[in-house]
């Protein structure tokens, strides 16, 4: 097993603690929509949620392959809004910072020469570059058509 970079090491280390904020972010979103009436809204949170611990996994698995020790218990600022819209508006905010991130961390890796750690960015940046545009597709949709009619398509039946 090689000993990885400690540059490449820390900067994984600050995506798993935005991983980690991201998904406290979704979970606190899930518990507040989680009332019965929006089951639409509760599984494309889920879905997110699962995204975060996937990217959490992954960056979490090329540290400890790199030799390195994941930080714990250390997390970033927890954008929460009062509104679905709000909500919607600082998961967008969190996932273009994500997008910088990743992007930054990418360098990094090529010029570090470790293509494993770049692959694996890459795949995350992908998932985080469709999130930022499901996103931006509901805010128009809500722009478009209302809230009202958004929250329509989102109660469960």
């Amino acid at each position: 097993m090689p000993k990885g970079n400690d540059k490449i090491i820390f900067t994984l280390n600050q995506l798993l603690v935005m991983e980690l904020t991201g998904l406290n972010q979704y979970l606190v979103n899930r518990a507040r929509y989680n009332n019965g009436q929006f089951a639409t809204l509760v599984e494309y949170i889920d879905e997110r949620i699962a995204d975060e611990r996937r990217h959490y996994d992954m960056l979490l698995d090329r540290i400890f392959y790199l030799q390195g020790s994941p930080v714990s218990g250390k997390i970033n600022t927890v954008n929460i809004s009062a509104t679905i819209p709000g909500t919607f508006q600082a998961d967008q905010s969190t996932e273009i910072a994500a997008i910088a991130a990743y992007n930054d961390a990418i360098l990094k890796a090529v010029e570090a020469k470790d293509d494993g750690t770049r692959a694996i960015l890459e795949s995350i940046l992908g998932d985080e570059e469709d999130h930022l545009n499901d996103l931006e597709a509901r805010l128009a949709q809500i722009e478009l058509t209302g809230i009202q009619v958004f929250l329509g398509q989102a109660i469960k039946e």
